[in-house]
């Protein structure tokens, strides 16, 4: 058994040995304090180790990145694809070019016969007054004498009253006349105390020459029973106007006065009733000058003691007016050979209005009576076809596009054609017809 020395188990003292319990106590006694953790410092070579684990976390990842950016490029490769396909659908259009048929139609005075009952035409009538001042050139000295007729009045006598020719009569202006024929003027008459005078017509004539006798007098008094109980008793009244006084010099129209005139009258007064009738033409009617009647009125002579004077000119025109619609018919089923039903529906004539129509009769009187008209037709115009576009996109929604050309075909009305439908890649017309645009040249 071995012994243990003493010397073994004692504590060499390099340090004061603490009193555990002296030292508890004392920790008691003073405040406690709150001690901060103590962060550990990390040696070198730790954080080194700490950094390669990251940059071995980093790759890892980085090798998953690629991975995953494929897969949502593709998702959004595929996105934009449905959303272009998407689109170009709601997009699609078909846009299709026509060229339509043409024919030119040649008249050298070709006859039409037109019908009141089939409404191919209406008359119309126009007549206005016209004022126009023109000048007057020839010249003549002249003296003329008003003249007119009057009524002779008896309340004098019961018994006829006797006034010879040549007898002096004066007017309520004082101006002398004569009485140009023996004249008797009947007695009055009383019947209940009611009193009649007697009552005679006579012409009567100015004593001197000139207009200042013209004109419409009121009351006529006898010369010769001036001073007499007769002088209020007999008297006259004019019957309608005193008129023809000249005297001097009076202007008229001469030949070259009359060629004015006449020109003023074919081309203004004349030209201003065709503008009229311009203006009032009904919807759907066609005028052509030519189918109409001109005429004038003068009211009398024209002249004046002035070397120019106003002249006022009745003038009237009955014109012609063609239903462009049944014209254009009518045209259409002489010129066109072979039509089909309802063909002409299609065909517009571009010119029509600058054709010349005149009526086969050159002394035609145009009446409103007037039941049937012949016409010659002169000019140049062009048959164009216009093809029904809602009947052809009806043919065409949702075919192929090469099967376009049997409907194209199946039109007389189309020459040529061209059809591009998009997108590109579609190969059917769009069943929408409000996508199918056509175009007519």
């Amino acid at each position: 058994m071995t012994k243990i020395k003493l010397e073994d188990i004692k504590i060499k003292k390099t340090e004061e040995t603490s009193n555990f319990f002296l030292e508890d106590r004392e920790k008691d006694k003073r405040p406690k304090e709150v001690e901060e953790p103590k962060l550990k410092k990390v040696k070198p070579d730790k954080k080194v180790i700490i950094n390669r684990y990251k940059v071995d976390k980093s790759s890892i990842l980085s090798n998953n990145v690629p991975v995953r950016k494929s897969l949502v490029i593709c998702l959004y490769a595929s996105i934009l694809l449905l959303a272009f396909f998407w689109g170009s659908n709601f997009f699609e259009q078909a846009n299709i070019d026509l060229i339509v048929k043409r024919q030119t139609i040649n008249y050298l005075d070709d006859s039409f016969s037109l019908s009141r009952n089939k409404d191919d035409y209406e008359i119309m009538i126009n007549t206005e007054v016209y004022k126009e001042t023109i000048g007057l050139s020839e010249t003549e000295k002249v003296s003329s004498k008003s003249t007119g007729q009057i009524k002779l009045y008896n309340l004098y006598s019961t018994a006829p009253i006797k006034l010879n020719a040549g007898s002096f009569l004066k007017d309520d202006r004082g101006y002398p006349y004569v009485i140009k024929k023996d004249v008797s003027i009947p007695g009055f008459t009383s019947i209940d105390d009611i009193v009649t005078a007697g009552q005679a017509d006579v012409s009567i004539e100015a004593f001197l020459a000139g207009e200042v006798y013209d004109g419409d007098p009121s009351l006529f008094t006898i010369d010769a029973f001036e001073g007499t109980s007769k002088f209020e008793k007999v008297y006259g009244k004019i019957e309608g106007l005193l008129s023809g006084g000249k005297e001097g010099t009076i202007y008229s129209l001469n030949e070259a006065d009359k060629l004015v005139l006449d020109d003023i009258i074919e081309t203004k007064v004349k030209g201003n009733l065709i503008k009229q009738v311009e203006s009032l033409i009904p919807e759907g009617y066609l005028f052509y000058p030519k189918l109409t009647n001109f005429s004038y009125f003068l009211d009398g002579e024209i002249s004046s003691d002035e070397p120019a004077t106003s002249v006022e000119i009745e003038a009237t025109l009955r014109a012609v007016l063609l239903r462009e619609q049944n014209l254009t018919k009518d045209i259409i089923n002489k010129s066109v050979d072979n039509l089909e039903e309802g063909e002409e529906k299609e065909i517009i004539l571009n010119g029509i209005k600058n054709l010349n129509i005149t009526f086969s009769d050159k002394d035609f009187k145009i009446t409103k009576d007037v039941d049937k008209l012949n016409l010659k037709v002169t000019g140049d115009l062009e048959a164009v076809w216009q093809p029904d576009k809602e009947i052809l996109k009806d043919k065409l929604k949702g075919i192929k596009k090469e099967d376009c050309l049997d409907v194209f075909s199946a039109d007389r009305g189309i020459e040529k054609a061209r059809v591009k439908i998009y997108p590109p890649w579609k190969k059917y017309i769009p069943t929408n017809k409000t996508k199918i645009k056509i175009t007519l040249d």
